[in-house]
């Protein structure tokens, strides 16, 4: 059986790390071994304007933007843009969500 850190790294290892193409699209990474969709907004090491927990697969744009620095270990793939649940919250699509979190 495979990992969860092995699943991730091949997923991160799959992406092109050197394309400017990465600016702006939506992704999910590791905060202290919990997972968060964000936008990547730059692509030295991954910099990522991340959206809060509101619940299971439930999401929400903080009031005061959450930006953070992060190393490309800790991007688990890249993710079509999460579904909107209500005016604030969203979620990630449900297959995506189940394969992140099992």
């Amino acid at each position: 059986a495979i990992s969860m850190r092995d699943q991730t790294l091949s997923q991160s290892s799959a992406v092109d790390w050197t394309s400017t193409d990465i600016i702006g699209k939506w992704c999910m990474v590791r905060y202290d071994g919990d997972i968060y969709p964000g936008i990547a907004t730059d692509d030295t090491n991954i910099q990522v304007k991340c959206m809060h927990s509101g619940g299971p697969n439930e999401f929400y744009w903080p009031i005061h933007d959450d930006v953070i620095w992060y190393l490309y270990d800790d991007v688990l793939r890249f993710i079509p843009a999460p579904l909107p649940i209500t005016g604030r919250h969203v979620v990630i699509q449900s297959d995506i969500w189940l394969d992140l979190t099992k």
